[in-house]
């Protein structure tokens, strides 16, 4: 799940953690005054049952301009030296050049197979993983009528439905711009069009998956 970090919607971020295998918070490595509160979030987030022994990525978002915190600085005001009981991982990247975010999903990834991980996921019912298997299968048996380039004429027309926007539509939009138009024209038309569909939007993570998907 994607989740903003504003202050109405931590209130719902307990919603998301049932089954969750792999924690990645964000964090801006120029925002001094708030690193107490990304503190006072991560261990709040650590302390819940449903997450236990899940490994944690840190992303130390925007090294791409200068004179940001150390991250030294950053590991110890987080008290992320203190974490007991699960992996963790501080990694520099900047989510407008790309730098670092491979490397940090490439650790998750490796820290979710790991045993110490799995042993947290072994309540997971066949139940849920039916009801995961069953959302993929809805997913990927959807058809697109319309072509790459007739679908984002729509996202810019706002022709698209509001009500039926989910993470795959905004996936496929990325997916054409950058097939077609190429990145600067992805992120400048997505951030243009982007509050039409949704509301509240969490740029540094559309960044994120623009450089994924591209």
């Amino acid at each position: 799940w994607d989740v903003g970090g504003r202050d109405k919607i931590r209130l719902l971020w307990r919603h998301y953690f049932e089954n969750t295998q792999g924690l990645i918070f964000v964090i801006d490595s120029h925002d001094v005054e708030r690193l107490d509160v990304a503190r006072d979030d991560i261990w709040r987030i650590l302390g819940a049952d449903e997450l236990r022994e899940i490994p944690l990525l840190i992303y130390f978002n925007k090294i791409d301009l200068p004179n940001g915190l150390k991250q030294e600085y950053a590991i110890k005001e987080l008290k992320l030296n203190d974490i007991r009981n699960r992996n963790w991982h501080l990694q520099p990247c900047s989510a407008y050049t790309g730098d670092g975010v491979h490397e940090g999903l490439d650790w998750l990834v490796r820290e979710m197979k790991s045993p110490l991980s799995s042993q947290s996921t072994t309540s997971t019912t066949a139940n849920d993983m039916n009801q995961a298997e069953n959302q993929s299968l809805q997913w990927l048996s959807r058809v697109d009528n319309e072509t790459n380039e007739e679908f984002a004429e729509k996202f810019v027309k706002h022709d698209l439905s509001s009500e039926t926007f989910d993470h795959r539509t905004l996936i496929r939009i990325l997916w054409c711009y950058l097939k077609i138009f190429g990145r600067k024209e992805t992120i400048k038309s997505v951030f243009d069009n982007l509050n039409f569909y949704l509301k509240n939007i969490n740029e540094t993570l559309i960044y994120f998956w623009i450089q994924i998907v591209h």
